[in-house]
């Protein structure tokens, strides 16, 4: 978020930062966030100089995530059927496992290690499109198929990033999430493969369901009910 739109494809941790119109503003918007995280690193990197430690994560997942963003496709895909899937399919999307991340930061920790580093996963460029197709594969029962609906008719039908987690709706860019990770792989980050956090992300969501998880995400009515419609135009 601290990367002035649209996000270079691609981008190193030194692309252009994010701006705030007025930098004394203390409202957290979707207009301001961006700016805000860049005067928190700034204020890090003043009092701490080059000893400062500067974790760039994309979206964060894996077991216990209580956001349910990427949990929603897991549990979603793993419950089979159409699957609404929404357009654009080659938006740029990255993730990093908590754990993952969690190990790493502690080891740049004890070693004393300082810099600025995107700590995603996988290397750009990654699409929403195999994002999905990835979870099929792990947990998509037989019969499980993505429906690939248009962004403008699910922008007519109000439905937003809140409904659909991950995908940028109204607000999408040229390129996504498509960041390198090179800097923090030179030094040991070591992500595990994808397919083995949707799995053990299911595992652990069958054992515990995340709270509240119900409330993000489209219910199962109104998907159907979207694809009912969607392929009514169609026709």
């Amino acid at each position: 978020s601290v990367y002035a739109e649209p996000m270079p494809e691609n981008g190193d941790e030194n692309s252009p930062l994010a701006r705030l119109d007025d930098p004394t503003t203390e409202e957290v918007t979707n207009e301001t966030y961006g700016g805000l995280k860049v005067l928190c690193e700034q204020v890090v990197s003043k009092r701490y100089g080059d000893s400062a430690l500067v974790i760039r994560p994309t979206y964060v997942v894996g077991p216990y995530d209580y956001t349910y963003r990427f949990t929603y496709w897991v549990d979603r895909i793993a419950a089979g059927g159409p699957v609404l899937a929404p357009e654009p399919r080659d938006y740029g999307i990255q993730v990093i496992d908590a754990r993952d991340q969690a190990v790493w930061a502690i080891d740049m920790l004890e070693k004393r290690q300082s810099g600025t580093f995107h700590t995603v996963s996988p290397e750009p460029r990654f699409t929403f499109e195999q994002m999905l197709e990835a979870i099929v594969s792990a947990v998509g029962p037989v019969g499980t198929s993505l429906v690939w609906v248009d962004r403008e008719f699910l922008i007519d039908q109000a439905i937003d990033g809140e409904h659909l987690p991950l995908w940028p709706g109204p607000d999408f860019g040229d390129y996504g999430m498509a960041l390198d990770p090179g800097r923090a792989t030179s030094v040991g980050l070591a992500p595990r493969p994808l397919s083995q956090t949707i799995v053990e992300l299911l595992e652990q969501e069958q054992k515990q369901p995340t709270p509240d998880g119900n409330t993000t995400g489209l219910s199962r009515e109104r998907e159907a009910e979207l694809l009912r419609t969607w392929g009514d135009r169609r026709t």
